[in-house]
């Protein structure tokens, strides 16, 4: 299972339900890297359905992603520029 690192551990009270611990990324430009099979799209996913409303029931309870959040994305050798 996934454990956050202590460097981005954040508490967020929530109405109702009381305080929940998670990960926090850093506002601003975030990369996500690593190998094959380790996550990386897994979590993009998650964070990009993050900002619509969400059924009860259906994983994303606990995702929260501030509205103006941006993916961005490029093909392999391809460069990224005036973000």
């Amino acid at each position: 299972p996934f454990e956050t690192p202590a460097k981005f551990a954040v508490e967020l009270m929530r109405p109702n339900a009381g305080p929940i611990v998670g990960m926090g990324i850093p506002q601003g430009i975030s990369l996500v890297v690593g190998g094959g099979f380790h996550g990386k799209s897994t979590l993009l996913e998650a964070l990009q359905t993050g900002i619509y409303d969400k059924v009860p029931g259906d994983g994303r309870e606990n995702v929260v992603v501030h509205p103006s959040a941006a993916k961005v994305r490029s093909e392999d050798g391809r460069a990224v520029s005036c973000v």
